[in-house]
């Protein structure tokens, strides 16, 4: 085994105290100049709502609040105008945990959720719906995307009701 010179040792220690040196200066700047460190958070917050609805007004105003109550904190980005997708596509990547949060109002939901509005699963449950005309005819369309058995009873049908029972 080769013996190591007094040259070649008082490089290696040069060395590695630049390392030391190099990495302490490094992260001195790492800290806030008070001596704290202060941690901060920051959400996208979106929705499919044009700027001058109510829906966007709140989040607007949920985001101000949330930076208020924080003191400057946490930060919520609101996207408005189905910048990050329209309103299925938000619903979904916020059921994934991709966007934490999401406000529109309840009518995509309907579609979207595996329950009726009074969150009551109706897959196979029968459903009786009295009367035949339009009103009718939107109950139905709603209890069977929701899975539901619907018997009518109706002394006349709409022409929509009939066109999807001829349709099946």
């Amino acid at each position: 085994m080769k013996k190591m010179t007094k040259k070649k040792k008082l490089f290696r220690k040069v060395t590695a105290l630049a390392a030391v040196i190099a990495l302490g200066a490094s992260l001195a700047g790492c800290g806030s100049s008070d001596g704290e460190t202060t941690q901060r958070y920051s959400w996208p917050l979106a929705t499919a709502s044009p700027e001058d609805t109510v829906t966007q007004i709140f989040a607007e105003k949920f985001a101000e609040e949330i930076s208020e109550l924080s003191d400057g904190r946490m930060k919520i980005q609101v996207y408005a105008n189905s910048t990050l997708g329209g309103d299925r596509d938000l619903l979904e990547t916020c059921a994934d945990g991709d966007i934490p949060f999401v406000v529109q109002n309840t009518a995509p939901q309907v579609s979207f959720m595996a329950y009726f509005p009074m969150f009551v699963d109706m897959t196979e449950r029968e459903c009786l719906i009295v009367g035949g005309g339009n009103v009718a005819y939107r109950k139905v369309i709603v209890m069977l995307d929701f899975g539901a058995k619907v018997t009518v009873v109706a002394e006349d049908i709409c022409d929509e009701l009939r066109k999807d029972l001829r349709n099946g």
